[in-house]
């Protein structure tokens, strides 16, 4: 995730633009990597009602690093 991207994002919200992402619960990152492709604005990696470690979540958020999209952890 690249601070380009937060910016973008903030803007977005701020002018009341659509943007669009996807909640992760799986412990597949190939999941994030899709949302990546798709070109969505964010993606929730969400450890709090599912089972993902933080290696896991570690793998979620590497596929966003280079990206444009956002990536948010809730944790509780």
């Amino acid at each position: 995730m690249k601070p380009t991207a937060c910016r973008a994002l903030r803007a977005n919200l701020a002018s009341n633009q659509p943007i669009f992402g996807l909640w992760v619960t799986l412990d597949s990152p190939a999941v994030t990597e899709m949302a990546v492709g798709l070109g969505l604005d964010w993606v929730v990696i969400d450890a709090e009602h599912g089972h993902l470690d933080w290696k896991e979540i570690a793998e979620h958020l590497r596929a966003t690093v280079r990206s444009e999209t956002v990536a948010l952890v809730r944790l509780a």
